[in-house]
């Protein structure tokens, strides 16, 4: 027997029949545009410059909690009754994607079928595969639905404007699977919603080691009663509930909070309503905030967000802000440390459970993983000392990172590995980055009191 090969191809079908003048059918399917819309993933694209079939697409996506962006290419060709994209992704991913469309034998409606026929090396094989079934059958699904004429009308405010547009939620909530305890009912959801690495030192509970690590942000940021609070990519809210409920230093004054992906931000806003309604009944309540978005400002933001530009007489309006296990996903890092430095009052804080990766490795696998930007864009693989650098050049001061992977990694590799099959591959690309140099570390630094 030879090696098994790096490089395997896997075909997936999707097919259904929609009911819809022919005609109809063909227009849309012969529209690259309008299918590369559908695709639930797709946040834009673009012609490619000095095309008129090539087009240049972005996907947003989430591994095990982890978002990040992916840009590729499709070339699209169109023939009678076909239309085929030849998509060129990174770290050695393709696909041919083939769509097809004819009238049913008894006249009723069109069966339209689309088949991908994917190459991708062995170790992303099954995610990429796996993402195109679940993708592709909304798409379709929704294709059925704009021609059928039933597509749902989609919610607006600034909520809705805040994030990609989403014909459906992709997104499960695997995290609540490393939350549950020993004795736990498993039809029941577990008490935390946690998603972080944790800190291990003297646990081996997941939610404990979550709550470890969130003390651990929340004593460096230094939080007061008077503090007005930004918590940024808080997830499912569990670092915005431990703040109402466990705060030594008592309730901040006001408690913001951002995340990017619906489901986590619906499930924070409902747990903090409960939360402050039943705990803080009759105490002082903080002024909380939540938003659903990008946590980078930019121009197509609603004009609510968190860091939208201030006026000359606008009062800065956080004294603290906090990134939980986030920030290296963040496009980019350096500009979140500016939109943050611009934000805070003088002599605010940030505080952040963060990662810091050299740019350069010598292991291929690495290489390979990095080019996908599954874990974070290149832009942010920066070493402690330059990532010190850049705290310092926006204009913080009393700036401490401290390296505390020995307490982060190895506890939360070991406890990957009692979750079963389905998290390995997790524990193995931790393990392969913290082998290639990955450092967890603690960071906090200070805006200067005068400026």
């Amino acid at each position: 027997m030879g090696l098994w090969p790096f490089v395997l191809k896997r075909s997936v079908v999707t097919t259904d029949v929609v009911h819809a003048p022919f005609e109809r059918v063909q227009e849309v399917l012969r529209d690259p545009p309008a299918l590369i819309t559908l695709n639930p993933l797709v946040v834009g694209y673009e012609l490619q410059p000095g095309t008129d079939d090539t087009y240049i697409i972005t996907d947003k996506l989430r591994v095990l909690g982890i978002p990040f962006t992916s840009k590729y290419t499709a070339q699209v060709t169109k023939g009678d009754e076909i239309t085929t994209f030849i998509v060129k992704a990174g770290a050695g991913t393709s696909s041919t994607n083939i769509w097809k469309w004819v009238v049913q034998a008894n006249g009723d409606g069109v069966e339209v079928t689309e088949e991908a026929k994917v190459e991708a090396p062995f170790l992303t094989i099954l995610f990429v595969v796996s993402t195109i079934k679940r993708t592709h059958k909304i798409l379709l699904q929704q294709l059925k639905s704009k021609l059928e004429g039933k597509e749902e009308s989609q919610a607006k405010g600034d909520e809705a404007q805040a994030t990609p547009k989403r014909k459906k939620e992709l997104y499960d909530m695997s995290h609540l699977e490393l939350n549950k305890l020993p004795g736990d009912d498993p039809n029941t959801a577990p008490k935390s919603e946690w998603l972080n690495m944790g800190y291990w030192k003297s646990t081996s509970s997941f939610p404990e080691a979550c709550t470890n690590l969130c003390d651990e942000v929340l004593h460096a940021a230094r939080i007061t009663s008077t503090d007005r609070v930004l918590d940024v990519g808080h997830a499912c809210g569990d670092s915005l509930l431990h703040i109402i409920s466990q705060l030594p230093s008592g309730l901040p004054l006001s408690l913001t909070g951002i995340t990017s992906l619906p489901a986590h931000y619906e499930k924070a806003r409902t747990r903090v309503e409960n939360a402050t309604r039943v705990e803080l009944d009759g105490a002082r309540q903080p002024e909380i905030r939540l938003h659903l978005g990008d946590v980078i400002y930019r121009p197509s933001s609603p004009p609510n967000h968190p860091f939208k530009p201030l006026g000359e007489t606008d009062p800065f309006p956080f004294d603290k802000i906090l990134a939980l296990d986030c920030a290296y996903h963040f496009e980019t890092r350096k500009v979140f440390f500016e939109q943050a430095f611009g934000h805070l009052s003088p002599g605010g804080r940030i505080a952040l459970a963060d990662i810091c990766l050299p740019a350069t490795s010598g292991s291929f696998l690495r290489r390979m993983i990095d080019a996908t930007g599954a874990l974070m864009p290149r832009e942010n693989m920066v070493t402690i000392d330059e990532y010190e650098t850049q705290l310092r050049r926006v204009g913080f001061e009393d700036v401490s990172v401290r390296d505390i992977t020995d307490d982060v990694f190895p506890g939360f590799r070991a406890f990957l590995r009692t979750k079963g099959w389905r998290w390995l591959l997790t524990e193995w690309v931790v393990g392969l980055y913290a082998a290639d140099g990955a450092r967890f570390v603690l960071a906090s630094a200070e805006k200067p009191r005068f400026q």
